[in-house]
């Protein structure tokens, strides 16, 4: 069996401190023992995959390009970034539910091909006077992801497994070794196209003294998807979050940074998409080689985080308990001389890790 990879890449540096990258990537992905094992997975007896011997291989083509501009004269940052994936013969699942709940998955190539296209462009430390104390900032983001399924359209039939015979099933199932049964629906499934388009708007203004900084700023996402056989199913919705942080450092190498945020949502189900509003205190004080410091996260105890996945079967709103309100000390060594600001990424690195 032969296989390929190619890679070509085109780099190009202007002398007015622009850069220009552009990137293509092809690969093949190899097929798990499992998406191609003729017997079932009875590990969970709810949820049996049964795998499926007349899979290809996908292969994806990656293609990206990015062109970003640095003026050198007042330190502001530009850049446009163009991703775009086309995957053919992606696997997908088959699945059905039979009368008493149990779901059977069976891994398929899509006969059309995924792509997924996004855009992001935008600038940062942009001034707003000669001193450059007032800069903004300003970032767009832009996705489309174009996928299909295969959804049962009738009543799905139990597997008896004590006589489980994996040729039969296949003869009804699939039909011959391209599929014949399966892709003109014969077995009773029908092909789904799953659209998804997300859209992110987000800006912030930046005020900086000798002891004084402060930012505020915020951000809008809207997500949109939308189903070829249940049109029922679409779901859109807005995700809504604004911030402000301020930090005050002493003559006497006190720093004191305090930052606030508050997320809210709109077109979620009942119950979900409640308004959080979190707020964290830091403290740092340097001492020559040393800074010590205290964190306390989450002071109003915001002890959940709200998510949303969608997919071509579902779309799952979730809430995550996280650690709630807490306090952390550090003591940071500086190797040499670092400012506030490099002490401060140094002990939320720490901070990250633990």
């Amino acid at each position: 069996m032969w296989n390929w990879a190619p890679f070509l890449r085109f780099r190009n540096g202007f002398k007015n401190g622009a850069n220009l990258n552009i990137n293509y990537s092809g690969s093949s992905s190899a097929l798990g023992n499992s998406q191609i094992t003729p017997v079932p997975n009875i590990s969970n007896p709810v949820y049996i995959t049964i795998g499926n011997i007349y899979l290809e291989t996908p292969f994806t083509n990656d293609l990206w390009m990015l062109y970003s501009y640095n003026n050198k004269k007042n330190f502001s940052y530009w850049q446009v970034y163009v991703n775009g994936t086309n995957t053919n013969n992606g696997i997908v699942y088959a699945n059905w539910f039979d009368n008493e709940g149990v779901q059977y998955n069976v891994p398929v190539n899509s006969r059309k091909g995924r792509n997924n296209v996004s855009l992001s462009a935008g600038g940062s430390s942009i001034p707003l006077n000669k001193e450059r104390s007032l800069t903004f900032g300003l970032n767009a983001n832009v996705s489309y992801s174009l996928s299909y399924s295969y959804q049962n359209v009738a009543q799905g039939a139990s597997i008896d497994l004590d006589t489980f015979n994996y040729s039969d099933f296949m003869n009804e199932f699939w039909g011959n070794s391209q599929g014949s049964k399966f892709y003109s629906g014969q077995s009773g499934f029908e092909e789904s196209k799953t659209v998804s388009t997300s859209v992110t708007t987000s800006g912030s203004i930046k005020y900086k003294t000798e002891s004084f900084t402060g930012r505020i700023g915020g951000s809008a996402t809207y997500t949109e998807t939308n189903y070829s056989i249940n049109k029922n199913a679409n779901v859109e919705a807005w995700n809504f979050y604004t911030y402000c942080t301020i930090q005050y450092d002493t003559k006497n190498k006190f720093s004191f940074i305090s930052d606030l945020g508050y997320r809210f949502y709109r077109g979620y189900t009942n119950w979900f998409g409640q308004p959080a509003l979190s707020w964290n205190i830091e403290a740092y004080k340097t001492v020559k080689a040393f800074t010590f410091g205290l964190k306390v996260n989450d002071i109003l105890n915001q002890t959940s985080s709200f998510s949303r996945n969608t997919t071509a079967n579902y779309v799952e709103d979730t809430y995550k308990n996280i650690i709630g309100r807490h306090f952390l000390v550090s003591l940071t060594f500086n190797f040499g001389k670092m400012n506030t600001a490099k002490n401060r990424s140094a002990t939320s690195a720490m901070f990250n890790m633990m």
